[in-house]
């Protein structure tokens, strides 16, 4: 059983005020605050569909892999839900990419209200969305940190303590990760998923498998195509190749939310990642197997080959 779920996104999900903070006692997330109130409601109602509240396992690429990084990292969290898939976003951040505290963000969202022609919190409430829209784009020409001030904060709720004191015990659940040759800073991407996945004994894959079409490689998020199985509805000249490593992604997937293990009958092998050669399991041009990132080609494609945000 699959549950999609929409959650608040920039100026509408992580706006930060000291209003807010004075009505609430707390700052800023409402995105976050969103995706948790969803999967809150899938265990507790979950049952009356005819699913598993003792099995719920959340599944999210970028930034919504970030997102469920961010929900394992607070204890509180702990029994809402017994593994996570993240691809292209779990892992460490660097420093640059940290949540910031709050208080910090909202000198942005002063600007932005100015920008609009917001004079006070209680006219930024009843503004037209397309006029804050505008404002937040205008704000993006003259503003190179928009980014980190529209991302979820550490508000001493949902984020209690800064990243970088977190990360190192994060709730105990399953992990899997997965990043691809040219995603957003690839051979980044691949470096922290890596390491975190081996500090919690996580399944990794390495999607090695470049885009039909065009000089992309394997661009970020092109992943998701193969793993709902949907590469009939590209315009890319899919081959049998990568119709066989569509099945297989997407069963490996179904596994590990149905057991934990993502292997089954006529897969090959995948094994959890251990500190030899073999690290992650590799879906390559030819085959699948288990391998490990070629940090030489991640690197080249992210300074040579395409855009890593190329739509599929």
């Amino acid at each position: 059983m699959t549950v999609f779920a929409n959650y608040r996104v920039g100026f509408l999900g992580y706006l930060t005020h000291e209003k807010i903070e004075q009505m609430y006692g707390r700052d800023g997330n409402f995105g976050l605050d969103d995706q948790l109130t969803a999967v809150k409601w899938v265990n507790a109602h979950i049952a009356d569909f005819g699913g598993d509240p003792q099995n719920i396992t959340l599944m999210g690429q970028s930034a919504g892999a970030i997102s469920i990084q961010y929900l394992c990292l607070n204890k509180k969290n702990e029994g809402l839900f017994r593994r996570v898939i993240m691809m292209s976003g779990g892992g460490m951040f660097p420093k640059f990419a940290l949540p910031r505290d709050h208080r910090q963000t909202r000198e942005y969202w002063l600007e932005l209200m100015d920008v609009a022609g917001a004079g006070n919190f209680g006219q930024l409430k009843t503004m037209d969305i397309e006029k804050l829209s505008a404002a937040a784009e205008a704000l993006k020409t003259s503003r190179k940190d928009t980014i980190y001030n529209t991302m979820p904060v550490v508000d001493g709720y949902l984020l209690p303590e800064p990243v970088d004191k977190l990360i190192s015990d994060p709730i105990g659940v399953g992990y899997m990760l997965g990043f691809t040759n040219n995603d957003m800073y690839a051979p980044v991407m691949a470096f922290i998923g890596s390491r975190y996945g081996r500090a919690n004994g996580a399944y990794i894959y390495y999607f090695d498998i470049d885009s039909p079409g065009d000089r992309n490689g394997a661009f970020h998020s092109c992943d998701l195509r193969y793993a709902f199985e949907r590469l009939g509805e590209s315009w890319r000249p899919y081959g049998e190749r990568d119709r066989e490593a569509s099945s297989q992604l997407a069963d490996y997937l179904a596994n590990y939310a149905k057991t934990g293990d993502p292997n089954g009958e006529g897969l090959p092998v995948w094994k959890r990642i251990g500190h030899g050669l073999s690290t992650a399991l590799v879906f390559g041009r030819k085959k699948t197997r288990m391998g490990r990132p070629l940090y030489l080609k991640l690197t080249h494609n992210m300074i040579r080959k395409g855009d890593p945000k190329a739509q599929a």
